[in-house]
C-alpha cells in the first residue's frame, strides 16, 4: 500500500512535465537504481549507508557567494571604508541564520568576538530583548576568561563611563556581572533626554569593548520583529565614527516589510547619511545545489537523486 501511493505521488508530481507517466516506469526507475547498487559501492560499509539520513553537518550548499561577501566584511572591520552594517534579507526558512552561523566560525579564527540575539513576534512589547540576550552572551565570555579579565574589563567601563554606568546595569542586569553591583542610582531625567544619554551611555560602552584586536561584531536575527529603542541604539552604534571596529549584522524578512515599516526607515536613514552598508539576499537554491544537498542527505551519487530533486524542486 506505501508503495502505491509513493508510485502515485510521483505520477502526479506537478510540473510542465511529469517525470513519471505510469506504474511501469515508476517501477523501471527504481530497478534501475537498485541494480546500479552493486556496481556503486565495492564494500558492506558504504552499503549500509546507503539511502540512511545522514543531513551533512557544517555544510552550507549554495550559499559560497553570499558567505563569500560576509566573511570578506567580517576581514575588513577596522580598514578604512569598510562596511558598518550587513543586512541579510529574505524569505522565512531560506538560510539567512545558518549563513551568519557559518561566517561565525570564520570570527572565531581572526579573534573577533561575535555575540548575537534574535527578536521575538510575541516580545515586540519588551523593548531591547534581543540586545539583553546578546550582552548575556558577552557576560558569560568575560567571565569565562577569569578574575584578571573581568578586573580588567570592569576598570575600562568604569573609566570611560563614570557615575553613569548604572544606567547599563539598570538596564542590562547581566552587566553586573562583569561590573558588579552599584550602590547609587542613576538620576532621573526627562524621558527625550533620558533617552538620548542612554543611547550615548551605550555607544560608548561598545567603544570601550571593542579594540583593533578584539573587534566586535553584533549579530541580530529577526529585525522585521524590533523595537523602535533597539533600532535607534543600532543606528546610534553604526553612525559612531569614533569606533571603527563594530560591525552590525541584522537579518530579516523582506517579504514582512513595507516601506513605512520602522525597518525600512532606518535603513533609508542610514542611506541617506552615506552610511556604509552591505546587502546581501538569500534567495531559494538552484536545482543543481538542492540534488547535491539530497545526495549527501540520503548518501548517494547525485545522479541517482536527480529524479528525486527534480520533484522535490517543482
Amino acid at each position: 500500500l506505501d508503495f502505491a501511493r509513493l508510485s502515485l505521488d510521483l505520477m502526479e508530481a506537478k510540473g510542465s512535465s511529469r517525470l513519471f507517466e505510469t506504474a511501469r516506469d515508476v517501477s523501471k526507475e527504481l530497478s534501475t537504481l537498485i541494480s546500479d547498487m552493486g556496481c556503486i559501492f565495492s564494500n558492506s560499509d558504504e552499503a549500509l549507508s546507503c539511502c540512511r539520513l545522514q543531513f551533512p553537518k557544517g555544510k552550507l550548499y549554495g550559499r559560497d557567494l553570499q558567505l563569500k561577501v560576509l566573511t570578506d566584511v567580517c576581514s575588513n572591520i577596522g580598514k578604512p571604508g569598510a562596511s558598518k552594517i550587513v543586512l541579510v534579507s529574505g524569505y522565512s526558512g531560506a538560510g539567512k541564520s545558518t549563513l551568519v552561523e557559518h561566517a561565525k566560525t570564520f570570527t572565531k579564527k581572526k579573534d573577533i568576538c561575535f555575540i548575537s540575539g534574535k527578536f521575538e513576534h510575541l516580545q515586540q512589547a519588551k523593548p531591547l530583548s534581543s540586545i539583553e540576550a546578546a550582552l548575556f552572551e558577552y557576560s558569560n565570555e568575560i567571565v569565562k576568561q577569569g578574575r584578571e579579565k573581568i578586573l580588567q574589563t570592569r576598570w575600562s567601563i568604569i573609566q570611560t563611563i563614570k557615575s553613569d554606568v548604572g544606567v547599563l546595569t539598570k538596564t542590562f542586569p547581566c552587566l553586573s556581572k562583569i561590573i558588579g553591583k552599584l550602590t547609587s542610582t542613576p538620576a532621573d531625567v526627562h524621558f527625550i533626554a533620558a533617552q538620548n544619554r542612554f543611547k550615548f551611555i551605550f555607544q560608548m560602552f561598545v567603544r570601550v569593548i571593542t579594540t583593533q584586536l578584539h573587534p566586535l561584531v553584533l549579530f541580530l536575527d529577526d529585525l522585521q520583529w524590533a523595537d523602535e529603542l533597539s533600532l535607534q541604539l543600532i543606528s546610534a552604534l553604526v553612525r559612531d565614527t569614533e569606533n571603527s571596529n563594530f560591525l552590525f549584522i541584522g537579518s530579516y524578512r523582506d517579504n514582512e516589510i513595507g516601506p513605512s515599516h520602522r525597518l525600512s526607515t532606518l535603513i533609508n536613514e542610514l542611506e541617506s547619511m552615506k552610511v556604509k552598508m552591505t546587502h546581501i539576499n538569500v534567495s531559494s537554491i538552484s536545482k543543481e545545489d538542492l540534488n547535491k544537498l539530497i545526495a549527501g542527505t540520503v548518501n548517494m551519487p547525485q545522479d541517482l537523486t536527480k529524479s528525486l530533486s527534480d520533484i522535490v524542486y517543482q
